[in-house]
């Protein structure tokens, strides 16, 4: 099995993967690593373990979206997950926002 090394969010990763899909896993990689710096430029934040919990957390959202999958179609746990991500998503966005308003008056005294 090949190990393969990627970087998200400026910090290197290496995993190792099934033979033949080191592909797959660079270009998942590279999207995931683009969804982080699109995060990174809207909330302003640098904290990567923020913005890997928030790709996530969005990207899951939108994966429930693209399955079609109604609410009548999917299970009660499921609507409740989903309703829960997108909550904690809109917080975390909440508190970037805070925390980048916070910290201006600091930096405009430095």
């Amino acid at each position: 099995m090949p190990d393969v090394t990627f970087n998200i969010a400026n910090r290197p990763y290496t995993l190792r993967c099934a033979e033949g899909q080191q592909d797959r896993l660079l270009s998942t990689a590279e999207r995931l690593g683009a969804h982080i710096d699109a995060l990174a430029a809207r909330t302003g934040s640098n904290d990567d373990r923020m913005l890997l919990v928030m790709a996530a957390l969005e990207l899951f959202a939108e994966r429930g979206e693209e399955s079609g999958g109604a609410a009548e179609s999917e299970d009660d746990n499921a609507v409740a997950l989903r309703a829960w991500a997108n909550d904690v998503a809109d917080r975390l966005d909440d508190l970037a926002t805070e925390v980048e308003r916070l910290s201006k008056p600091a930096l405009d005294q430095s």
